[in-house]
């Protein structure tokens, strides 16, 4: 399968269709926060987790979706708790350096070149916030594989 070839996520300044795991779709849950912290998490029937910033909340299409709740509104109800949203499938690059690289459900691996881009099926990468953590719970795959 092309995930398990390619490896790591990739940050890219294009933004590729989306897939998400399935307790992490937008579609499937909604985003929440208290009224006393920015703090915004994702929440499905089943589980939480914590969205780690701007650019994760876009890429999880949360944005001006974010309901915000009492300050002691209990928003895990029982869930399980996730710890912090893995990145949707896609294309990521950091505001100020031009390395793209591609996230996949497991991995993240650097994109070499707008055709590598290309041929994995991206046009573009989204970019996310300079301190975002896009390796969070991934293997690092290095550089990705051509498919």
């Amino acid at each position: 399968m092309l995930l398990k070839i390619i490896g790591l996520p990739l940050l890219i300044a294009a933004t590729l269709s989306v897939a998400l795991p399935s307790f992490a779709h937008a579609d499937d849950g909604s985003f929440y926060r208290r009224s006393i912290a920015p703090q915004v998490y994702f929440l499905t029937e089943n589980e939480i987790c914590r969205v780690v910033g701007p650019g994760q909340l876009d890429a999880l299409g949360g944005t001006g979706r974010v309901q915000v709740v009492g300050p002691a509104a209990e928003l895990g109800g029982g869930r399980t708790d996730r710890g912090a949203c893995p990145w949707p499938t896609g294309f990521y690059r950091y505001p100020d350096k031009p390395q793209v690289y591609y996230i996949n459900e497991y991995d993240i691996c650097r994109v070499v070149g707008e055709g590598q881009m290309r041929a994995l099926g991206g046009r573009r990468a989204q970019v996310v916030g300079a301190n975002a953590d896009l390796a969070h719970d991934k293997t690092d795959g290095g550089a990705c594989r051509w498919p």
